[in-house]
C-alpha cells in the first residue's frame, strides 16, 4: 500500500461574485469571507474615476 499512489476524485470549490465597488472584504483560504470591514466604494460605483 505504501507504493500506490493518490488520486483525489473530487475536490471543493468555493465560487463568489462579488461587485468590483464593494471593498474591504476579506476572504480566507479555508472558505470563510469576512464582512466586518466591507463598505461600498460609491464613487466607483458612481462610475467616477479617480
Amino acid at each position: 500500500m505504501k507504493d500506490y499512489p493518490v488520486c483525489p476524485l473530487y475536490f471543493y470549490v468555493n465560487q463568489v461574485v462579488e461587485k468590483p465597488y464593494v471593498k474591504g472584504v476579506y476572504k480566507v483560504p479555508t472558505g470563510g469571507i469576512y464582512f466586518d470591514n466591507a463598505y461600498i466604494d460609491e464613487d466607483a460605483k458612481a462610475g467616477k474615476t479617480k
